[in-house]
């Protein structure tokens, strides 16, 4: 497929805007680009959300949280 006849493909994305509740969460869409040579795009129907990643929004921050299966050390 070529670039001139590929189709426009859009990206539905969850953003953070910050530190809040998960009703302050924005839907966007946004167009994606074709891909380039060697590149494929691959279609996600859906997604889930890991225990370590709840546990960092309400913390508003990237770093990993404490794991709970491993015993804590001092």
């Amino acid at each position: 497929m070529t670039e001139m006849n590929a189709p426009t493909v859009t990206a539905t994305e969850v953003v953070l805007p910050g530190k809040v509740e998960p009703s302050g969460l924005r839907l966007v869409q946004r167009a994606l680009p074709p891909p380039a040579a060697g590149q494929a795009l691959v279609r996600v129907e859906s997604t889930a959300v890991s225990f370590a990643e709840t546990a960092m929004r309400p913390a508003g921050t990237t770093a990993s949280p404490p794991s709970r299966s491993c015993p804590a050390t001092t």
